[in-house]
């Protein structure tokens, strides 16, 4: 027998396939009783699956049985082979290089399932991410109370579910409402072996399935489940495709931080290991072990067994320590149990509104929000700015780099800019991009937008090409206001899209949809199949046949317009910002009256984005109002005055 020592060695000593066998045993004498034993079995997931730790344990018991009585085993013939499974799969999936094929059809399915899925679901942790998993983990245990559980299966009954499903789509809800996200991966391991036949072999059989949920808060926890439902369920008949030719095929970020695709993982009423309830044979008592060294291969997974008349159901958090202590784990299983208490209980009401804090959690956020009331500013910001202006025009408002900027230079310039941009159609709540580097210019560009009434959408001079773009799309943002030295991150841009009716106004101009449509320049070339009308000629063209327009602009209608693309080479305009030169000191401050329309406090000054930390970027937007309030709040709390 091995000692201890030699039992955790093997424990956590990592495989080489290559050259080993993919599971070790060892046997160690527990303490000083002759009679106790430790048995450790590990494994290699590629040898074999949590389902096949009961056929081990049978094949193991057999075995011990026969030899404490001096006989060898008498093993039971199996029908099949785990290398009798492993060609059936290769002869009936086919080659991924067929789209025809089973396996082909199936990474088309999951390939358009999880397009644009986020590459990150960040939960509030308690430490930073690490560049590189430990992979180090631990368990929080936890119960449904007889009620929450007994709700759990009404709930499935009265909407034609499974249990599982439900809970599905609570842990999604609990998740969007943790991370502020609203698309959710959830990955949920599969048995895999369907045929009661592949029941006593050992072998790995599960596979992995990525469930995808859109969350909004204001969808009713009836209307989710629906969705769950019908997503599980294509899941569950696209599951013949292992999870690593998915991820092979579709080729999502690589990170040693964090698992692809999905990094919670729920499991329903999973296998029991080595006998949950203990094994007698004879005189022998086997009986699992708790390990304290547990692996967490994702940050989150959730494991949930059901009971029966006697047993609750219970459930386990396996973190990832990496991320999260244990308190925090107890308050995110407190919240499950609440939330899915809450949502089974009413529905049909909007899961945004389902009550996640306890009372204790509730006393605590309203305790730290309590405070005397404030009366909300009826000013602008652009408002405060022209008094500061008014009331010390010699006054330094800007230093950068050696240069001085007074408030009456500054306000003139701010001034002069805004007139501008209101000529280029800039108003309450348009968005306008700023992408200059910090100096005088970026100051006043931003000043610029807000006093013309607009909203402004910062991004960096070294943002990637694709991020700004998001942003760009995402805020609606037409025009950006550039410095010489920073035009070239706009030119980077690719053209915007959308979708609808396509009016095309101008050339070079290319239209794509189902079929192809083509506007290459004037004149004008149209091909496709789908319905054309130009009507700008005076020219009609209808027909199915590759038809020539020699005229633009062109309007393009009909049923081709509806899964249009537009795509329109100068969609974002670019206005260079210069602050050398002369300015007229005496330009008057811009009002409503050289506005296209009045900005009122709860018109927008800007919108942020955050780090993107999720696989793509999410944009908060603030109006004047809460702005105002955090300066005032800044200069009562701060000792900032005019020196």
């Amino acid at each position: 027998a091995d000692s201890l020592d030699g039992v955790i060695a093997a424990a956590t000593t990592g495989f080489d396939v290559t050259t080993q066998w993919p599971i070790r045993v060892r046997l160690a004498q527990a303490d000083s009783a002759d009679q106790e034993y430790l048995l450790a079995v590990v494994a290699h997931h590629i040898g074999l699956d949590g389902e096949s730790m009961l056929p081990l344990v049978t094949d193991i018991v057999t075995a011990y049985t026969a030899r404490t009585q001096g006989e060898s085993p008498a093993w039971t013939p199996l029908p099949v082979q785990f290398a009798d499974y492993a060609i059936w799969q290769h002869e009936v999936l086919g080659s991924a290089e067929d789209t025809q094929s089973v396996i082909g059809r199936q990474l088309g399915y999951w390939r358009e399932q999880l397009a644009g899925l986020p590459d990150v679901l960040e939960l509030p942790a308690d430490r930073q991410r690490p560049l590189v998993a430990s992979y180090r983990g631990a368990d929080h245990g936890f119960e449904f109370p007889r009620e929450v559980s007994d709700a759990i299966t009404a709930t499935a009954h009265r909407y034609g579910t499974t249990e599982f499903m439900v809970v599905h789509a609570a842990l999604s809800v609990l998740l969007a409402r943790l991370s502020a996200s609203d698309d959710i991966a959830v990955a949920t391991p599969t048995a895999g072996r369907g045929q009661a036949v592949l029941d006593p072999l050992v072998g790995m059989f599960v596979n992995t399935l990525v469930l995808r949920a859109r969350v909004s808060g204001a969808d009713s926890f009836a209307a989710l489940l629906d969705r769950v439902r019908a997503t599980d369920l294509e899941a569950f008949s696209h599951a013949d495709v292992p999870f690593e030719s998915v991820v092979e095929a579709l080729d999502p970020v690589r990170s040693e931080a964090f698992a692809p695709f999905a990094q919670v993982i729920l499991s329903f009423d999973p296998a029991a290991s080595v006998a949950d309830a203990g094994i007698d044979i004879g005189d022998l008592r086997m009986a699992p072990v708790a390990v304290e060294q547990v692996p967490a291969q994702v940050d989150l997974a959730v494991m949930v067994s059901t009971g029966d008349a006697v047993h609750p159901w219970t459930g386990i958090l396996r973190y990832a320590t990496d991320l999260f202590d244990d308190s925090t784990i107890a308050g995110m299983s407190d919240r499950f149990v609440r939330l899915i208490a809450a949502l089974t209980a009413d529905p049909d009401a909007a899961v945004g509104d389902a009550q996640l804090l306890g009372a204790d959690e509730t006393t605590q956020v309203l305790g730290r929000s309590a405070g005397a009331d404030v009366e909300v500013s009826p000013l602008l910001v652009t408002d405060v700015v022209a008094a500061q202006v008014t009331s010390s025009p010699e006054a330094t408002a800007l230093w950068f780099e050696g240069r001085g900027v007074s408030y009456a230079e500054f306000g003139a310039r701010v001034n002069t800019l805004a007139r501008e941009l209101i000529s280029f159609g800039v108003g309450p709540d348009v968005a306008v991009g700023v992408c200059i580097d910090r100096g005088v210019e970026m100051v006043v560009a931003i000043h610029a937008i807000v006093a013309a009434g607009g909203q402004y959408v910062p991004f960096g001079t070294d943002t990637p090409a694709d991020r700004v773009q998001y942003m760009v799309d995402t805020a609606g943002v037409d025009l950006v206001l550039v410095t010489d030295a920073s035009a070239h991150v706009v030119s980077r841009l690719v053209p915007r899209t959308s979708t609808g009716e396509v009016v095309v106004t101008d050339s070079p101009v290319e239209v794509r949809g189902t079929d192809e449509v083509v506007v290459t320049d004037s004149p004008v070339e149209v091909r496709g199949t789908d319905e054309v009308v130009v009507t700008d000629s005076p020219v009609e063209v209808r027909g199915t046949d590759e038809v020539v327009v020699t005229d633009s602009p062109v309007e393009v209608r009909g049923a081709l317009a509806t899964s249009l693309e537009t795509t329109q080479a100068r969609n974002v305009r670019t206005l260079v910002v210069s602050c050398d030169g002369d300015i007229d000191l005496a330009t008057p401050p811009v009002t409503d009256a050289d506005r296209l329309a009045p900005v009122s406090p709860d018109n927008a000054i800007y919108t942020l984005f955050t780090s993107g930390s999720t696989g793509r970027p999410k944009g908060v937007t603030l109006p004047h109002e809460a702005v105002l309030n955090r300066l005032w709040w800044g200069l009562d709390e701060l000792p900032i005055d005019g020196t």
